[in-house]
């Protein structure tokens, strides 16, 4: 009954870390450390989880930049803010991060220091300390060679890291997310391999974006992910509009869809979610969604859909659909009403209408058998079923205000 806050955001968040480091769900009230279930849980990140867990939500972060924030020092070796480390912590995290420097700077005073008490004590073996310099200095060559060898390998192991981790934001549709994270790697020590794989991960960025001229100039010399496929896609289409601010028509659109899904199902979404909200002609969104549509249900024959807009206020037919199983297409539109009816096989993912300003609802002849997410529609004023689901339990606890319409 409270009204929407970030900080429920934030909690669900720490659930998921918490389940990520315990395998298990947290408890409501006095919940459990992680690291009384996983001795090795690293402290900071269990620091983390538990203050995005907090029971009181002020006590929890305020914003996710500061979660973010928290997580993005755990891994790059700092104390989070939410460990409120000690001062000798964070000085062991910091010798830690620079533990090869850290060890050439205590070589280094030792030898200034040695060097010193021989100078003083005995200049009469100054031939002696000469020759003790010398040695010591070339031992901090090596040491320094070695430390050098050691900063070279630490930075390819990271580059692939968080190359991984830009392909994953890609798949994740984080795709800006993605870019400034390849875009902050320093380039100067990078594998002819590394600069192959970064390329390959800019070019599924930009064929998602319809950036074929800058996609095909990184896929030409890319390795991973489908590359060789998604270069000969940005070849036909670079070849179709020279202008990476424009836009592909509907048609076009359409058309790469389908030769997006036939190679992989996957990459087929991955277009569509950047593509259908670039469209600011909800009528031109249709043909997508339509397409969507029938790679969602591969095998329907026929999709049943028609949108149409009154005064600023949309309105769409998705009913009489009796093999459709996958409706999320339509997750981005600002319907105010929407006929689901006699969709006999529809999957009950009512989550993609929470962000819709939906006012009417028809469900009727759809199987539907739990009705919670209702109290999630925010906007909803009218709801139509059948008799069978007015009779349903969990429908009579959460219609309540609503205007029903029962219909045969």
């Amino acid at each position: 009954g409270e009204a929407p806050h970030i900080t429920q955001d934030i909690y669900t968040l720490g659930a998921l870390l918490y389940n990520i480091l315990t395998g298990k769900a947290p408890a409501e009230k006095d919940i459990v450390p992680p690291s009384q279930f996983k001795p090795e849980t690293p402290t900071g990140l269990e620091a983390i989880c538990l203050k995005a867990l907090k029971i009181s939500p002020s006590n929890r972060y305020q914003k996710t930049e500061e979660l973010i924030a928290d997580i993005k020092a755990w891994m790059s070796g700092f104390a989070p803010s939410a460990e409120q480390a000690s001062f000798q912590k964070q000085l062991k995290l910091l010798i830690f991060r620079h533990k090869t420097l850290s060890i050439s700077i205590l070589a280094s005073l030792l030898i200034i220091s040695c060097l010193s008490l021989f100078y003083i004590n005995s200049l009469k073996e100054k031939e002696k300390q000469t020759r003790i310099q010398r040695d010591r200095a070339e031992k901090a060559l090596e040491l320094y060679d070695l430390e050098k060898e050691n900063r070279e390998k630490i930075a390819k192991l990271g580059a692939d890291y968080f190359i991984k981790q830009a392909n994953q934001l890609v798949t994740a549709m984080k795709r800006d997310m993605a870019i400034e994270l390849l875009d902050s790697i320093p380039q100067k020590d990078l594998t002819a391999k590394q600069k192959r794989s970064m390329n390959a991960v800019y070019g599924r960025v930009y064929v998602y974006k319809q950036r074929f001229q800058a996609a095909y100039k990184n896929l030409q010399n890319a390795e991973g992910y489908d590359s060789e496929f998604l270069l000969e896609i940005a070849r036909e289409y670079a070849s179709i509009k020279a202008d990476d601010d424009e836009m592909l028509t509907t048609e076009q659109t359409v058309k790469i869809l389908g030769q997006l899904n036939e190679y992989d199902i996957h990459q087929a979404h991955c277009f569509y979610r950047d593509q259908v909200l670039r469209i600011p002609d909800y009528i031109e969104q249709v043909a997508l969604i339509e397409k969507m549509t029938f790679i969602n249900n591969e095998w329907m024959e026929k999709v049943n859909i028609k949108l149409t807009v009154e005064d600023g206020r949309y309105h769409l037919d998705l009913s009489n659909n009796p093999t459709m199983r996958r409706w999320v297409p339509v997750r981005q539109m600002p319907l105010t009403s929407l006929d689901l009816s006699n969709n006999g096989k529809m999957q009950n993912d009512f989550s993609v209408l929470y962000n819709m300003p939906l006012e009417k609802l028809n469900i009727s002849g759809s199987v539907v058998n739990k009705f919670n997410f209702l109290k999630k529609l925010k906007h909803l004023k009218t709801l139509i079923v059948d008799p069978q689901q007015a009779k349903n339990k969990s429908f009579k606890e959460f219609s309540k205000g609503l205007e029903i319409v029962v219909v045969k």
